[in-house]
């Protein structure tokens, strides 16, 4: 299937599924113009498109060798539609369609800074907008990726555990209660560190902390700089 992961006023990263043994994609677009109807029912939703004309399909590139591709110089008045198969498809079909609604009129905070990881959480900050605020996440080994409700947060930090050690995860914010509020942009991807084996060996499934509580090995010590000191004495 496809998916619009990641769009902007005027530009959208599409995604798509992979296929077995194929080499190169054929991604397609089409604009779709029509009156655009916000969903009164839910706040802050995407809405939906009541379609009065659609164009042609488009095709944006025949050879692609990734499962993503970022379309430029749309605008942010349209719709569009996209749709991915594999390159000279003979017995492929298209995959179903993934819309990118307008976004005229929408506000949206910038993207959410990732402060810190370590190895198995993130720290991530915002700025703007009004509380509550819905946080998301994805994560990149995902095929395509999709975004996950973290939480809904009072304040404009947030930190995500249990996040997938050696992943590559993004982060999208936007108020969760105020109408007329888009998705932010997704944050720069944070890698999550992991565990040096012999780490784990060492020193075994987890530490005491300062409080004497536990911790696990792989959160303490992954992507850290360890030095360790050994003495003896008779």
């Amino acid at each position: 299937f496809c998916v619009v992961h990641d769009a902007d006023e005027s530009s959208c990263l599409v995604c798509w599924a992979p296929v077995a043994g194929a080499k190169t994609y054929e991604l397609q677009m089409r604009r779709v113009d029509g009156a655009y109807a916000p969903d009164k029912e839910t706040a802050g939703a995407d809405g939906f498109w009541m379609t009065l004309h659609t164009c042609e399909w488009t095709t944006l590139a025949g050879s692609l060798t990734s499962t993503r591709a970022r379309k430029k110089g749309l605008d942010e008045d349209a719709a569009y539609e996209f749709r991915a198969s594999v390159s000279r498809r003979q017995s492929y079909a298209w995959s179903p369609v993934a819309t990118l609604a307008p976004r005229a009129g929408m506000s949206r905070l910038a993207a959410p800074v990732v402060e810190a990881v370590d190895g198995d959480a993130a720290t991530v900050a915002w700025t703007g907008g009004e509380a509550p605020y819905a946080l998301q996440v994805a994560d990149e080994a995902d095929e395509p990726p999709c975004w996950k409700l973290v939480a809904t947060v009072a304040g404009t930090r947030a930190r995500k555990k249990n996040l997938p050690p050696g992943g590559r995860v993004q982060f999208r914010v936007r108020p969760a209660e105020a109408a007329g509020w888009a998705w932010s942009p997704a944050s720069a991807a944070a890698k999550v560190p992991r565990l040096a084996p012999f780490l784990g060996q060492l020193f075994g499934p987890s530490l005491v902390d300062a409080a004497g509580g536990a911790r696990s090995t792989a959160a303490a010590l992954a992507g850290k700089l360890v030095a360790v000191y050994a003495s003896a004495a008779w």
